[in-house]
């Protein structure tokens, strides 16, 4: 991953709060540029602006990705695009603005732009998956073929048993599994 570099402002937004608002910034930062480019949508994710900017030049969309951080009254930034951003991170771009994205042959934007997607999946399968694991009290897990675990085997059938509300323990080796963890896996419950 390369190196981050940051750019610091003064704040220029002003609220009610006296707190620096990151979106507004951005929105300051990066829509007042009708030279280059103008945002179609955007969405702040806690620190990560996300935008799908319009060149005026091409009519592309692309998608911008900020870093934020504040500190007092100043306001650092470090903008990327979906060509250069450093995914994993920064893989948690709104559906809303994905959908606005031109297509694109460049491979790291496919990238990034598949790995929002399987973001989004995984938040979903965890919200239909973890009501079933609500109820339950034991469950059958199937890891997948490309676990890489050192404990298991890839394709490894285990018996877990709820813990807690969130924790699932498989009784032999005494380790734990998250409902995260587990609604990434096939799962049958037992009872």
């Amino acid at each position: 991953m390369t190196e981050m570099k940051w750019t610091i402002n003064n704040s220029n937004v002003s609220n009610d709060t006296d707190e620096i608002d990151r979106l507004a910034e951005c929105r300051a930062k990066f829509g007042n540029r009708p030279k280059w480019a103008t945002i179609v949508k955007d969405a702040m994710i806690d620190n990560v602006y996300y935008a799908a900017m319009q060149s005026t030049k091409t009519g592309r969309i692309w998608a911008l990705i900020v870093n934020t951080h504040v500190n007092d009254k100043d306001f650092f930034y470090n903008a990327m695009n979906e060509t250069n951003c450093p995914y994993p991170y920064f893989c948690f771009c709104p559906k809303f603005v994905l959908k606005r994205l031109s297509p694109t042959d460049n491979k790291h934007a496919h990238e990034w732009r598949k790995r929002c997607y399987q973001y989004h999946e995984r938040q979903l399968r965890k919200k239909v998956f973890g009501k079933r694991l609500d109820m339950a009290k034991q469950i059958h897990v199937i890891l997948p073929d490309d676990y890489n675990g050192t404990n298991y085997q890839p394709g490894e059938t285990l018996l877990l048993i709820k813990y807690d509300k969130e924790t699932w323990l498989e009784p032999i080796k005494k380790l734990t599994f998250s409902n995260g963890d587990v609604c990434e896996y096939d799962f049958t419950v037992i009872e």
